[in-house]
């Protein structure tokens, strides 16, 4: 059976569309040949604009899944909401809304969860070794 290593942010427990194609694929693919290996951000890590904790227990027990640290800037940053889109459209017009779309345009740009990058290399490269992994796909 061909290995896929499927590297996505958002998995289970986090919810959303992007989460469900993703388990989706990873449920079906070996239907047609595939073995899918998931690697994710450990929720402890992780920054989600929705949980969905029901998505777990559509999880395929063979599916092996790896989840890795990261560096949550959002905690750092000091935001208790996660935003889910754009921020460019926030209506706080306060200074402080003002400084926090600053801040959020000019240095979380193009993605805040980029504190996960460095986990998950390292891990990825460590997974496609040892599993002797030819094909990957990223989300």
């Amino acid at each position: 059976m061909n290995k896929v290593l499927i590297i996505t942010y958002y998995w289970p427990p986090s919810g959303g569309a992007g989460v469900q194609r993703w388990l989706k694929f990873s449920k079906y693919l070996p239907q047609f040949g595939w073995e899918p290996v998931i690697l994710t951000v450990d929720p402890e890590f992780a920054s989600y604009p929705a949980i969905d904790n029901s998505l777990e227990k559509e999880i395929p027990g063979e599916i092996r899944v790896y989840r890795t640290k990261a560096t949550d800037w959002f905690r750092i940053y000091g935001k208790s909401k996660v935003p889910s889109a754009g921020f460019a459209k926030n209506s706080d017009d306060t200074i402080k809304g003002k400084i926090s779309r600053f801040i959020r345009g000019n240095f979380f740009i193009p993605d805040p969860r980029r504190g996960w990058n460095k986990f998950a290399f390292k891990k990825a490269c460590e997974i496609i070794e040892n599993k002797e992994i030819r094909h990957i796909i990223t989300t």
